[in-house]
């Protein structure tokens, strides 16, 4: 693009639910980035940025009434996963989410955060010591486990109400992502 207008006052009036899931779909974009065999040199740069910005912020974007500077650093992070996705394309998370929000109407983001935790902890791999360490570090965590735990905790901080596990058509949401390109797309 040649002009970009980012302007996070948009966001002021964003409830917690809204908020929290876009701030995770940003996140999962830029996760989803670093292990896609898409992946290249620009796309990586971009999403290890955003993803340490993301989650410097996130447990102030799960807050009530997050800060002006949390949501400044989060429009850019989320315009950099943007680009960064753009490049290397979704991959699993996003598989599987798409099927959570169809059949169960979780909001697109919670839906990623739901199964996002699993899907860091069996792409842990297949990124670079150098990018776990950072991701570790911003996350305030020390270890996969770790961040994967905490990952499900922002996923299920906001006031939305997930339907019961038992409800879930898992059978038709696995059937569905494993037959996605984006499935074929994780490293």
């Amino acid at each position: 693009p040649s002009l970009i207008y980012l302007d996070p006052r948009f966001t002021h009036s964003m409830s917690k639910v809204q908020t929290v899931a876009t701030a995770i779909d940003s996140l999962s974009h830029a996760l989803e980035s670093l292990w896609s065999k898409e992946r290249n040199r620009e796309s990586g740069a971009l999403a290890l940025e955003s993803a340490v910005a993301t989650l410097t912020v996130l447990d102030d974007l799960t807050r009530a009434a997050p800060g002006a500077a949390s949501r400044r650093r989060q429009a850019w992070a989320a315009l950099l996963a943007g680009f960064s996705i753009g490049i290397s394309k979704t991959a699993l998370a996003h598989a599987v989410s798409y099927g959570f929000t169809l059949f169960h109407q979780v909001p697109h983001g919670l839906a990623i955060g739901m199964i996002l935790p699993e899907i860091a902890r069996f792409n842990w791999s297949a990124l670079e010591p150098a990018e776990q360490s950072a991701l570790l570090a911003s996350s305030g965590q020390t270890n996969i486990e770790q961040f994967a735990d905490r990952l499900h905790e922002l996923a299920t901080a906001s006031t939305f109400s997930f339907p019961p596990a038992h409800t879930w058509r898992v059978d038709e949401i696995a059937a569905q992502a494993a037959d996605s390109p984006r499935a074929r797309n994780n490293r």
